[in-house]
């Protein structure tokens, strides 16, 4: 609604805050399927620290389908928005140049997507090893931006096509890696959840055994 009436420095300022918010909203929503999926039972008098109905299997994968997903989606396309905003107030309110103003914003938007990245593929590797809708958001605005023309008033030209394009091969290439190691990480955890199972097995077994010893 701000923007609609072109109060575009109130409208910068407003999703960004949005952003913010809806990030530590991300951050605290998988936090809790990162602890729920390491949860091991310790008694009734259990406390947790995370919403009990992650308890159930079924639980956890609508929420990482629906829940996770969904807000990843909302963020990745909110990320988009703001650094839209932030290149039209320098451009516009602030009267800079539309060239330095998207270069700006695309920087700003490079700085997110590689960070993003470093969380993924590393330091929260598998509390987002779930959650594929922002590659898919990626890859759909970055791909319309490229077919921007390559001559006119807003042609896509320079530095910014450049950052465009390095940013768009970046996202593809992370997007089927996403996809490869999302695979191998689901085996993985299924081999790991089977060894546990034959271990546990293996010490029932034991048990039972020096208790017919005795």
């Amino acid at each position: 609604v701000i923007f609609a009436y072109e109060e575009i420095t109130a409208s910068t300022f407003f999703i960004i805050g949005v952003a913010i918010a809806l990030y530590v909203n991300a951050f605290i929503s998988h936090k809790y399927i990162g602890l729920a999926s390491q949860y091991q039972p310790s008694g009734k008098d259990a406390t947790y620290i995370f919403p009990t109905y992650l308890l159930n299997p079924t639980s956890i994968a609508l929420y990482r389908g629906l829940l996770l997903n969904g807000i990843g989606l909302y963020a990745a396309w909110l990320s988009i928005a703001q650094c839209l905003n932030i290149g039209l107030l320098i451009a516009y309110p602030l009267k800079g140049n539309q060239y330095t103003a998207s270069i700006v914003a695309l920087s700003v938007f490079a700085v997110i997507v590689v960070l993003y990245l470093f969380l993924d593929f590393y330091y929260l590797r598998s509390w987002l090893a779930y959650t594929y809708t922002p590659y898919a958001v990626l890859l759909w605005a970055l791909s319309a931006i490229a077919t921007n023309p390559m001559t006119g008033e807003h042609a896509l030209k320079g530095a910014t096509a450049v950052l465009v394009y390095i940013l768009l091969g970046i996202s593809a290439v992370a997007t089927v890696a996403k996809i490869v190691f999302g695979i191998l990480y689901v085996s993985d955890m299924k081999m790991s959840d089977q060894q546990q199972v034959n271990s546990e097995m293996d010490t029932t077994a034991t048990t039972y055994n020096k208790m017919d010893d005795i």
